[in-house]
């Protein structure tokens, strides 16, 4: 492999820490490439993509994975204010279109199982940010 090809370091699943991650190289004067950087969609689509891959020169791969070594390390503490909000947000959404248009299937005679089935299944397609570990990928410890 070329000293100029580039080498995957990590894999991330949020857009924020992906650039968060090329930034903290590139201050340390490391060339960062985050793929699909602009990308910027609220659904899940990012884990079908493969995720952001931040990728640096192969001649800078043992220095950002010094850096990154102490980083890659953290426990992960994932929100539960998305959960919490997630979840009132569908409180919402079935108090204000399940119990209306329950009740008028109701009163019409014609309350089924498919109608009932077909409201719950939209409600899971609310936007939410996915909280998945990334995984990086860092050259092995230098011996000095």
């Amino acid at each position: 492999m070329s000293d100029d090809a580039m080498v995957l370091i990590a894999v991330l699943f949020s857009r924020s820490e992906a650039l968060s991650v090329a930034a903290m190289l590139d201050s340390a004067g490391i060339i960062a490439h985050v793929g699909g950087e602009y990308y910027a969609g609220t659904t899940l689509n990012i884990i079908a993509m493969g995720g952001f891959r931040v990728t640096v020169p192969a001649w800078q791969h043992q220095d950002a994975s010094d850096i990154l070594s102490d980083f890659a390390d953290q426990p992960v503490v994932f929100s539960t204010a998305i959960r919490r909000r997630a979840l009132t947000l569908l409180a919402i959404i079935g108090l204000t279109i399940l119990l209306p248009v329950g009740y008028l299937h109701h009163r019409a005679g014609d309350l089924t199982l498919g109608t009932v089935l077909m409201l719950t299944l939209s409600l899971s397609a609310t936007p939410l940010a996915p909280q998945v570990r990334g995984e990086y990928y860092l050259s092995a410890a230098r011996v000095d």
